[in-house]
């Protein structure tokens, strides 16, 4: 699932060196008008349903936060 959301990252103008960031939003990678793209592609990837109150900063840290909700979200 890393590589797929890696992808995704990328994919929504995430460089390359900046995947493995510990705080995307803190160093300023993402913003909030990435999250909405990014959580658009991962919810069609993943054939998932996000729920608006789980997009919150919390949730897009850094990958391995990114990965939890996705999980969250498959487990349902």
């Amino acid at each position: 699932m890393k590589t797929e959301l890696e992808n995704i990252l990328m994919e929504c103008g995430i460089e390359k060196d900046d995947l493995n960031c510990q705080d995307f939003i803190k160093a300023g990678v993402m913003d909030s008008m990435m999250v909405a793209d990014i959580v658009i592609a991962i919810e069609d990837r993943f054939c998932i349903e996000i729920d608006g109150e789980d997009i919150v900063p919390e949730w897009f840290v850094n990958i391995l936060t990114i990965e939890e909700l996705v999980n969250k979200y498959k487990n349902i």
